[in-house]
């Protein structure tokens, strides 16, 4: 296939057709069935490209397809095989419950990702989002063999909206933003890692084994997350509250962690053991009038800040075995 024009619609079926380097879409297209073989290089899509089915394959030992363009693609059914890059707005409504809407190989997506619905990422797969993605009651299947992936780039968004979005066994990496608002993202035993990343709960919950954070990242709360979380990041809340960890917290020497006292206070409850590090910084906090106001509380508590900054005058903080608070000096 070269460059195809015109107002009419490029139906694509059985078979295996190949596109060319530099070839052109530039009338509406859709794949229902069969292959569209893409190569290594960039594809220009003038207008819409509709993946109804079939496979659209690019390079798979070197090299990535490149779809870009003023167009858009509209896709509700087919998988995508490979190594893909697609910048195009890409719309995934909600499809049937017997449709393979899927990645079998590598899609990363640099423009805006609307996805509803079911998505598969079967075996040694990556989903890779450059862009602005929307997942509304999404469910992202990770079957098959293992280390599927959803990766979050330094420049890409993702953003949960209308509910639970389960991702169960795709290990979620972000060096992007993460908005959870409000919503549930549900990996399972998968695990999470932010790598100059931001993970904004927003009160929602996420359901993971382990939330890893490096000193480049934030965490913003309140919210849960309901397996261990091993940060160096900076931790603190957007709106007063708690913020809850089903399992065990580490903190290290590039670890912040920032607590208001304004309203009700914020507080940190570890289902697990907590292991302090790094530095606490408070604001707004009174001093107690005669209970301690807790910080921290844990099944058990080891290790200590190395800083403190911001306790009132006449309050200090202290250290019990399962808790930090702010007492009466």
């Amino acid at each position: 296939t070269g460059t195809t024009a015109g107002a009419g619609l490029l139906d694509l079926g059985d078979g295996v057709h190949t596109v060319a380097t530099g070839a052109s879409f530039g009338s509406a297209t859709r794949l229902r069935d069969g292959t569209v073989t893409l190569p290594d290089g960039l594809v220009t899509v003038a207008r819409r490209f509709e993946l109804t089915g079939g496979l659209l394959a690019g390079p798979t030992s070197r090299g990535e397809a490149v779809l870009a363009g003023k167009g858009s693609m509209l896709w509700t059914d087919g998988g995508i095989d490979g190594s893909v890059r697609i910048s195009l707005p890409i719309d995934a409504p909600a499809a049937g419950p017997n449709t393979g809407r899927g990645v079998l190989g590598t899609l990363t997506t640099t423009a805006r990702f609307e996805l509803t619905g079911a998505f598969v990422l079967p075996g040694d797969t990556s989903l890779h989002l450059d862009g602005t993605t929307v997942l509304t009651r999404a469910d992202v299947i990770a079957a098959g063999a293992p280390n599927p992936r959803i990766v979050v780039g330094a420049t890409g968004s993702l953003r949960l909206a209308g509910g639970t979005t389960t991702a169960d066994g795709a290990d979620l990496r972000v060096s992007g933003a993460l908005d959870l608002g409000g919503q549930r993202l549900a990996l399972g035993d998968a695990t999470a890692t932010l790598t100059g990343g931001r993970l904004t709960l927003g009160d929602g919950v996420l359901t993971t084994s382990r939330l890893t954070a490096d000193a480049a990242s934030v965490v913003v709360a309140p919210g849960v997350i309901t397996g261990s979380v091993s940060t160096r990041s900076t931790v603190r809340f957007a709106d007063r509250g708690r913020l809850s960890i089903g399992g065990d917290l580490d903190t290290f020497a590039a670890t912040r962690i920032a607590l208001s006292g304004r309203g009700a206070g914020d507080v940190i409850v570890v289902d697990g053991a907590a292991d302090l590090g790094g530095n606490l910084a408070l604001s707004g906090f009174a001093r107690p009038a005669s209970a301690p106001v807790v910080l921290l509380r844990a099944a058990s508590r080891t290790g200590t800040f190395a800083t403190v900054s911001g306790s009132p005058s006449g309050a200090t903080v202290a250290y019990t075995g399962a808790s930090v608070r702010l007492e009466r000096r």
